[in-house]
């Protein structure tokens, strides 16, 4: 089980999460002291505990294809690209129709597809790409297995919803999701799905940054 409290810096990026060690201690609430602060195990006053976000509203990007695979998404011949901040500019790059992805996607943009999104061989990247673009969330119908433990690892937010269609989504609509109760409504038309909301377990690496 993850220990009550949170990484102290709770802004911790995805990537650093699953590429890295985080740097900050995980923190413990101290013993009443009377005077109502909290203490690391080293004794230290840890900041106030401020969650992440659990609710998110975005631009839509609706793309309608199924069996997106990792090499579709970040291409092999990049792989040894280390440093995020470059990943970003290469994802989608090799799925045909979306190769200028990196230059119009948005800060906040929300990603919408069909099935077994990120099939294919595992690669870190073909998650960390998403996170260099400051990409929300990808909703996907159904996701690749490797690709879906890569993600929560990383406590990038991925969403499973079937029912996508329903959303009669357009390129650009604005789109609200709650990763907690898995609602997702098209603010355009009003229409609402719900998708498989957050595990107890995802929830809990997702509010500490990661699993690792």
């Amino acid at each position: 089980l993850i220990p009550e409290g949170k990484i102290e810096d709770h802004e911790i990026e995805a990537w650093e999460a699953a590429n890295y060690e985080a740097e900050e201690a995980l923190v413990i609430p101290a013993k009443s002291s009377g005077q109502g602060s909290n203490e690391t195990k080293a004794g230290k006053k840890k900041s106030a505990v401020s969650l992440r976000v659990t609710e998110f509203t975005g631009r839509a990007w609706f793309i309608k294809q199924d069996d997106i695979d990792t090499d579709m998404i970040f291409h092999n011949r990049h792989l040894t690209i280390t440093d995020i901040a470059e990943m970003g500019q290469y994802a989608m790059g090799n799925l045909k129709g979306y190769e200028s992805f990196a230059t119009e996607v948005q800060s906040g943009d929300i990603i919408f597809t069909g099935k077994n999104f990120g099939a294919g061989s595992s690669r870190q990247q073909a998650v960390d790409c998403f996170v260099s673009l400051g990409v929300s969330c990808i909703v996907a119908e159904s996701f690749g297995s490797i690709y879906e433990r890569n993600a929560i690892n990383a406590a990038f937010p991925i969403l499973s919803a079937e029912m996508i269609p329903d959303l009669d989504l357009q390129d650009g609509d604005e789109v609200y999701l709650n990763i907690k109760t898995g609602e997702i409504r098209n603010n355009r038309n009003k229409k609402a799905v719900t998708a498989s909301p957050f595990s107890e377990v995802q929830m809990e690496i997702y509010q500490n940054g990661g699993l690792f």
